[in-house]
């Protein structure tokens, strides 16, 4: 049964002794350490469709077991679990979403069972915690990243740049990217935040709330026309602070590498926006070719490159890089270890400098 090999996967991670969890006074030192956090909690694994689905707990867990294989990488960051501030997440999510949908979510989860938002998206009765949880772990982020100006790793399921504000849908139960944005803004009081989005299905959630928010840019690489059928380079939101990059079928870095530098890079910092305080990142890694579920071909490497021109663009290190999609075990964990290391790279030149 698939619970099973979860379970076996989960006793497995936590056996790697390779993998660095911090512990609460660790966590705490972290703002003077030279390791970068990566968000994670074993309650990641239990949202769980019970059936075969590709929104799964093997991929929290293949990128977890991928990066303890890595000497280096497993040497340079330090697991942290999420902070228990659940009032302070629930204002937040409650900032991007209804309060009666969030009500659904938990009474839906309440249930116990695998109960349906849509025919995609699933909720059982670890859910409701597990998709806080996810925020918080977002949100944590946000403040590692801002306050030590060193990237800073959301290692999350559901994942959520679908969810609108009235209800999820895409797999994805709560708006984290939008969550995480209105947390850097209205409790650490930054003015400019920056969200890119490189999974290959537009974020159409986190465009939703992002078009209206003037201190918020967004820019989203994605297939097009493809779910969830929004994302038209014509839709630059009421404060022209979102970009869409629409990629064709079968498209690959030969085609959005030049749209990434020339258009995207100066958008998250640049043309009138410079500086900003901190920049988001929905890390999906669907528009890989070995994927199942889309038809861009990006390989691991592009994704490295993507990273690193990120960090070089901006010149430091205050980028939160939050898991969205990617449903192809393998594949997904090699593109996130890649983003990682290109990170813990940019971090010893930078500090050598």
């Amino acid at each position: 049964m698939r619970i099973g090999f979860v379970q076996v996967i989960s006793a497995e991670l936590r056996s790697n002794r390779r993998l660095v969890r911090c512990s609460s006074s660790a966590a705490a030192e972290i703002f003077s350490s030279k390791k970068l956090p990566v968000i994670y909690s074993d309650k990641f694994l239990q949202h769980d469709a019970g059936r075969p689905h590709p929104e799964r707990p093997a991929r929290v867990a293949a990128i977890k077991q991928r990066l303890g294989e890595d000497e280096e990488i497993s040497e340079s960051v330090c697991f942290l679990e999420p902070s228990a501030d659940e009032d302070t997440t629930l204002k937040f999510i409650s900032e991007v979403h209804y309060e009666d949908y969030v009500d659904q979510v938990k009474r839906l989860s309440g249930y116990g069972d695998v109960r349906s938002l849509d025919g995609d998206t699933y909720v059982n009765g670890a859910t409701y915690n597990t998709a806080v949880t996810a925020a918080r772990a977002w949100m944590d982020a946000v403040d590692y990243a801002y306050k030590t100006g060193r990237p800073a790793f959301a290692l999350t399921r559901p994942p959520g740049h679908h969810a609108t504000i009235a209800t999820g849908m895409g797999f994805c139960i709560f708006c984290n990217a939008a969550i995480a944005s209105a947390y850097a803004i209205k409790e650490l009081g930054l003015s400019k935040i920056s969200i890119l989005d490189w999974d290959v299905h537009h974020g159409n959630g986190t465009e939703a709330w992002a078009k209206t928010n003037p201190q918020v840019r967004m820019t989203s690489s994605h297939q097009y026309p493809f779910y969830p059928f929004t994302g038209a380079e014509a839709d630059v939101g009421m404060h022209n602070n979102i970009k869409n990059v629409a990629l064709s079928a079968e498209s690959n870095w030969s085609t959005l590498g030049p749209r990434f530098r020339n258009e995207m890079l100066p958008f998250i910092s640049g043309e009138g926006w410079e500086e900003p305080d901190l920049v988001i990142v929905s890390a999906g890694y669907d528009a890989l070719a070995v994927d199942p579920l889309a038809q861009v071909e990006l390989d691991p490497e592009d994704f490295a490159t993507m990273t690193r021109e990120i960090l070089t663009h901006l010149g430091h290190g205050r980028v939160v890089f939050g898991l969205e999609g990617g449903y192809h075990l393998d594949g997904i964990s090699e593109a996130f270890a890649m983003t990682v290391d290109e990170c813990i790279k940019f971090v010893r030149e930078k500090e050598l400098g």
